[in-house]
């Protein structure tokens, strides 16, 4: 069932903090990365996975989403996300699913639900809307979990299954909770468009954002993506205070093998190109270099196609398809990167 209500000005305002991209994270030291790092403002925990279920805020007004991505070896790639939003007493729910081909968008679905109509459990990770399922993960272990995603409209349907690669973590910022819950997972399932099925098969990502307020919103906006090469996933993002004060961060895992978070003086990342969408000018390449150590990485970012979107007609949002080509070197060792995947611009000022 469809929620069709009329939102006030202030309500649509809040719910626009909800988006897909990353606040900020923090930091773990796994016995096989360095362990003498300096205390930072952020630290990451290692995840449970009721870390993954449905948390609600002491706020009146707050966004709570869960993210997932997946690059397909068939050139599909997808984003799908469920977001709940709350103001005084009000709230309702919504589902976002986006299918490109070549980077191109053949679907997009922004579903409203009334919260009578959902289920959303506290204890683990599993979302009902009218009594279908539509997220569940389960865990054997807590280090990698295994999700099923399940949705259906009209014309299209989903159902994947996401099994983690690699190290979840967490962290406390000041703009909410962030839980990266699978950096990387092996994705198989089928698309099913206007009744021709896909068998698809490839990597993907999950997270979960909670206690997210308008205090998010108080940013110019931000950069997030990951990177994988065959042995690490690199997580990463620049929160933008201004167009010139930026906060990078940056978090490597090892395939079921620990991660670390880089410290923010050790990265840098640096905007190479722009280009004119869409009555903006938005960065468009980028140059990412982080030594710690004995970690080194050189990343050049490409976009090779874009999918701009509104949030409630009032905060833009860009959805990258980028060509990632390096190398990162650990402990001796250089891995040459050569990746496809998905990045994000989210821009919440006007000016």
């Amino acid at each position: 069932m469809m929620f069709n209500g009329i939102l006030s000005p202030l309500f649509l305002l809040f719910l626009l903090m909800g988006t897909s991209i990353n606040p900020s994270i923090e930091r773990t030291y796994p016995t096989t990365f360095p362990s003498d790092l300096p205390d930072f403002s952020f630290n990451t925990e290692n995840i449970t996975l009721s870390d993954d279920a449905f948390h609600g805020s002491q706020s009146l007004h707050f966004s709570e989403w869960w993210y997932f991505d997946a690059e397909f070896t068939n050139s599909y790639t997808l984003q799908f996300s469920i977001h709940v939003y709350n103001l005084l007493t009000e709230g309702f729910l919504t589902v976002n699913l986006n299918i490109y081909h070549h980077g191109i968008p053949i679907v997009q679905e922004r579903n409203i639900y009334p919260l009578d109509v959902v289920d959303l459990s506290k204890n683990s990770p599993s979302v009902y809307i009218e009594n279908t399922l539509d997220m569940e993960g389960t865990c054997s272990s807590f280090s990698y979990p295994s999700y099923i995603v399940f949705y259906t409209t009209q014309n299209t349907s989903i159902f994947l299954e996401y099994n983690g690669l690699t190290e979840g973590w967490k962290g406390v910022t000041p703009a909410g909770n962030w839980a990266v819950i699978l950096p990387k997972a092996s994705v198989i399932g089928y698309l099913t468009i206007n009744n021709t099925r896909y068998q698809v098969e490839g990597l993907g990502y999950h997270d979960h954002n909670w206690n997210v307020t308008i205090v998010a919103g108080m940013n110019f906006g931000w950069l997030w993506g990951k990177i994988n090469s065959p042995t690490y996933t690199i997580t990463w993002a620049d929160i933008l205070s201004t167009w010139y004060q930026d906060n990078p961060i940056l978090v490597v895992n090892r395939e079921k093998n620990g991660y670390i978070n880089i410290p923010p003086s050790n990265i840098h990342i640096t905007v190479r190109g722009f280009s004119f969408k869409n009555g903006y000018i938005i960065p468009w390449r980028f140059y990412i270099t982080a030594e710690y150590k004995d970690i080194s990485l050189n990343m050049f970012i490409d976009t090779t196609s874009i999918d701009y979107r509104t949030v409630f007609g009032l905060i833009n949002y860009w959805r990258y398809h980028v060509h990632c080509k390096g190398n990162i070197k650990i402990h001796g060792i250089t891995e040459n990167i050569d990746d496809y995947n998905i990045a994000e611009f989210i821009r919440f000022r006007f000016y």
